[in-house]
């Protein structure tokens, strides 16, 4: 060996603790690394799956009032392939046992279930009844919020 090697060699010995702490730290970073890149990738694949599966709108756009002939318009857009007009209005809901004022969010949602764009995944109970004027689909963290269950009443 040559003296520098011998030197060198010596100097690791001697400094031993502070190489292990070094390279302790270096590859609990690249463990973290790894893993955050791979969580990076998990989260963005399960929210494209699911985004994918209940036809979330790529976009929308907020209007105050627009005719229906509105949405032909939008549908002629090259690279636009689905469109669909719907009513969104904040309402103040009576809740029973509840004494404060609640707020909540009506979205009109087509009369029968499928496949449409944005749709409502129901957890519990079914989708509307045909016909039916006096259904809505509550959000699940809403219904446990406020002790709700599938046929309960609500005033809005």
């Amino acid at each position: 060996m040559r003296a520098l090697t011998k030197k060198m060699m010596r100097s690791m010995l001697r400094n031993r603790s502070q190489i292990l702490a070094v390279v302790a730290v270096v590859t609990s970073g690249t463990a973290c690394y790894i893993c955050l890149a791979s969580l990076q990738n998990n989260l963005e694949l399960t929210r494209d799956t699911y985004y994918s599966q209940n036809r979330f709108a790529d976009f929308e756009i907020q209007l105050e009032r627009a005719p229906n002939t509105a949405l032909f318009k939008l549908q002629e857009i090259p690279g636009v392939r689905q469109v669909r007009g719907r009513i969104v209005e904040d309402v103040k809901l009576d809740v029973e046992g509840v004494t404060e004022a609640r707020m909540g969010r009506m979205v009109s949602v087509p009369d029968t279930g499928g496949n449409f764009l944005n749709s409502v995944v129901v957890s519990k109970g079914n989708f509307f009844e045909p016909g039916s004027q006096d259904e809505v689909i509550l959000s699940e963290q809403f219904a446990d919020a406020n002790n709700l269950v599938v046929g309960d009443k609500l005033k809005v």
